[in-house]
């Protein structure tokens, strides 16, 4: 089964607006995803200046009830104070207190982050410096859950939901049009060939689209203009040799008439001297046939007077 110009353009425009409109979707939605996380990253980045100020206020280090409310943020999945050696100073959970820990960020000179995968969750771990007691370079470490990032994603992916379907339905709609835009005027052109093709080379084709399609039209109202001037000179050829082989025919015809006349006159001419001849033929044979008598009856007369003579003597 055939399928259509017009399906396949309209497949292909409303194939590529989906997938546009699709990536387009994706990468606005991962936009405000990253624009939410990069939120909550300044957000604990200031909460670490802070601290440091205050540990930088204080005589002994930042008051226990300071860190408790830091470590007590609902996206704060831990917070530690380690000192130069690794080992937690302060922990939002009393059973890490004492503990020595192993870190790259242990004894940083500004804040720095990085991803890390804490109990399966992808978080952020921030860290920054402090001024701990008796001026040691201490260093503040928090784990950021991204949970409320990915909380953002399901409005976030709502609206985008909404926004592609509208688009999809405009681009639905633009193709649509676009794609008349294209059709039309090759089912213009179409109708037009149907057209000349029974011989109706008066037929024009009016194409308004700007662009190369317009360029198509006016060269095929331009070879149809060729057409119908050719078959028009062709037409007036025809009847010229029409004229001319009417004449000659008639030069022909009249030509055999002559001919007719000149045969048939000659053969009555011939026919005449024919007869004469004849006439003649019997003249002479009859004269022949007279002198043959003469000659008989010349040759019986001379015999009869030779006998007479000699009767005329012996009497």
């Amino acid at each position: 089964m055939k399928t259509s110009i017009f399906s396949r353009i309209f497949g292909a425009i409303v194939f590529v607006s989906f997938v546009a409109i699709t990536l387009v979707t994706i990468l606005h939605v991962r936009e405000h995803v990253n624009v939410f996380e990069n939120s909550i990253v300044r957000e604990k980045t200031t909460l670490l200046s802070i601290l440091k100020e205050i540990s930088e206020e204080e005589e002994d280090f930042v008051p226990e009830t300071v860190l408790k409310q830091v470590g007590d943020s609902p996206d704060i999945l831990f917070f530690w104070v380690l000192r130069p050696d690794g080992e937690i100073f302060f922990a939002d959970d009393p059973d890490y207190k004492g503990m020595t820990v192993e870190d790259e960020f242990i004894g940083v000179s500004s804040i720095r982050f990085r991803e890390a995968d804490y109990r399966g969750r992808n978080i952020k771990v921030l860290a920054g410096p402090v001024e701990g007691l008796e001026e040691e370079e201490w260093t503040a470490v928090m784990g950021v859950s991204m949970a409320g990032a990915t909380a953002f994603f399901i409005p976030a992916f709502s609206r985008a939901a909404v926004i592609f379907s509208l688009a999809v339905l405009v681009s639905i709609f633009l193709a649509l049009k676009l794609t008349e835009r294209i059709i039309t005027p090759l089912l213009d052109l179409r109708k037009a060939i149907r057209k000349i093709t029974k011989g109706d080379l008066s037929y024009r084709i009016n194409i308004r689209t700007g662009d190369e399609v317009e360029e198509i039209g006016k060269e095929f109202n331009l070879m149809t203009e060729k057409l119908k001037e050719t078959r028009e000179e062709l037409e007036e050829a025809k009847k010229i040799l029409e004229i001319k082989v009417r004449a000659r025919t008639k030069e022909l015809e009249e030509l055999a008439e002559s001919l007719e006349d000149q045969v048939e006159a000659r053969t009555e001419e011939l026919e005449r001297k024919v007869e004469e001849l004849e006439k003649f033929h019997k003249l002479t044979v009859g004269r022949e046939k007279k002198m043959i008598k003469l000659k008989k009856e010349n040759k019986r007369l001379k015999k009869e007077i030779e006998k007479l003579k000699k009767e005329n003597e012996q009497s």
